[in-house]
């Protein structure tokens, strides 16, 4: 049986506790690199070295969702170490981070083609 998410990246803010880091582990358990934005570095760090002790792929990149060019930055590194579409999940989301999103997939019934706030 595939993964969920399996050649898929997720982009994860907020991923150094709580809901983010679960989020992190739930779309890795799913098959989906997880790039981690935070801005806690040590616990960010942390979730990401949890990922990869579970079999995941990850990466952390230090982030205050609130500034638009670290959002670009988290963004930009995973497309770059993954080179492949992003599906993406927030927390908490921001003016900033929706901004930064653009669709990398063509839409698929029943989903919506941009993030609402």
């Amino acid at each position: 049986m595939n993964p969920l998410l399996e050649g898929r990246v997720a982009v994860i803010t907020g991923g150094s506790s709580g809901i983010g880091r679960a989020a992190a582990l739930a779309f890795a358990r799913e098959g989906a690199q997880v790039a981690i934005g935070a801005r806690r570095q040590q616990e960010g760090e942390e979730t990401a070295r949890l990922v990869r002790e579970a079999g995941g792929q990850a990466l952390f990149v230090q982030t205050d969702v609130s500034q638009t060019d670290q959002v670009q930055r988290l963004i930009q590194a995973a497309v770059e170490r993954w080179d492949t579409s992003i599906a993406l999940s927030t927390t908490p989301a921001s003016k900033a981070t929706l901004s930064c999103l653009r669709p990398t997939t063509p839409r698929t019934r029943g989903t919506k083609s941009s993030p609402s706030t």
